[in-house]
């Protein structure tokens, strides 16, 4: 989003704090925050459309309730019935200080996101998902996140909200480490699903083979990592003090942050070494510069890897002119052959050579 006036700034922290806790709405204290905050962004959002369409020099004391006459006026559509319902939930929360049903908070929620990420699009021109981060565009978007990309959410936003929610850092940061280690399990090879935390770092210590994740857990090299117990998530986070949350947060961060940079997904690496004719079919018609430096397959032996949300893939160090970046032309091929790659997804070129990428002289 751009963040030129400060409605289109205070919408972005107000939308982007309620798709944190909305990950967490389970917890009555959290759902109760999305309503509030999802209900100020949005009004934010429509108090800027109302400005810029000009008929109004001041839009600040105007009631909710005007601001929509206001657009429904000049035909701009909104969801009107899910804005009330969500306007009637927060009024509760705000002055009655009740909690939102989850069935009616997921329904009014998620018929919102989609609105707000067209509305940014269609009535104030910012491109798809500007201001907000992969994640949070993702859930706008309607895209579902991965355990990999739920725990680099919950970690940021534990950062995030740390200093003047404790905690709620606190909690943050606790469904960030368990987020990573349910999909650590999972990249070797463990159902997780169907298991407590606590179960999954006893399999984990257990594990061995060529995944085993050694440099996590147990005696190695990463002697953060020796905290994560199966009661490393057992604390109150009520009773921490705002220096020990903070210091906590931190720590989960890291822990969060080395395990998806640490983490293979030979999963995903054999999808794209099968799928990998039909991506060079697509970067051919699409990007044909760019298809100049793929490499025709991708053996067991070449650089190619992915590791946590990152695919890498090797080039074969041929000069090319371009206008685009060659990463970005692998990644929409990528996305062409597999539709169904998490849209948290990011791809980058490793040297076989050297690669420079110009535009027109």
């Amino acid at each position: 989003m751009r963040i030129d006036s400060r409605y289109t700034l205070a919408a972005r922290d107000d939308i982007a704090s309620a798709i944190d806790h909305f990950m967490l709405r389970r917890l009555p204290e959290h759902a109760r925050k999305v309503v509030l905050d999802l209900f100020r962004g949005i009004d934010f959002l429509l108090r800027e459309k109302v400005t810029i369409m000009g008929d109004r020099a001041d839009v600040d004391d105007l009631d909710f309730a005007d601001v929509l006459s206001d657009l429904r006026k000049s035909d701009v559509l909104v969801p009107e019935g899910s804005l009330r319902a969500l306007r009637r939930m927060r009024n509760d929360a705000e002055h009655a200080g009740t909690y939102p049903d989850p069935a009616d908070l997921e329904r009014v929620a998620k018929s919102l996101f989609p609105f707000i990420w067209t509305f940014i699009q269609s009535e104030l021109g910012f491109a798809a998902g500007e201001g907000f981060d992969n994640r949070h565009a993702s859930i706008l978007e309607g895209q579902p996140l991965t355990l990999c990309g739920k725990a680099k959410l919950f970690s940021t936003a534990a950062l995030r909200h740390v200093h003047e929610e404790p905690h709620y850092g606190v909690e943050f940061a606790d469904k960030g480490v368990e987020c990573v280690i349910r999909d650590l399990a999972d990249c070797c090879g463990i159902d997780q699903a169907h298991r407590s935390f606590p179960e999954l770092i006893e399999l984990l210590m257990d594990a061995d083979g060529d995944w085993a994740p050694w440099y996590v857990l147990g005696e190695n090299q990463y002697s953060e990592f020796c905290t994560v117990t199966p009661d490393f998530l057992n604390h109150d986070s009520g009773k921490l003090d705002a220096q020990t949350a903070e210091r906590y947060v931190i720590l989960a961060r890291h822990i969060v942050n080395e395990i998806v940079s640490h983490t293979r997904r030979p999963r995903m690496e054999a999808a794209i070494r099968e799928r990998w004719p039909y991506i060079l079919d697509a970067l051919a018609r699409g990007s044909p510069d760019s298809y100049e430096v793929a490499p025709r397959s991708l053996s067991r032996r070449s650089r190619f890897s992915v590791f946590g949300e990152t695919v890498s893939i090797p080039s074969t160090g041929v000069t090319y002119r371009g206008d685009q970046s060659a990463a970005e032309d692998f990644e929409r091929a990528i996305r062409e052959a597999m539709p169904d790659l998490p849209a948290e997804f990011r791809v980058r070129l490793v040297g076989g050579g050297v690669l420079r990428i110009s535009g027109p002289s």
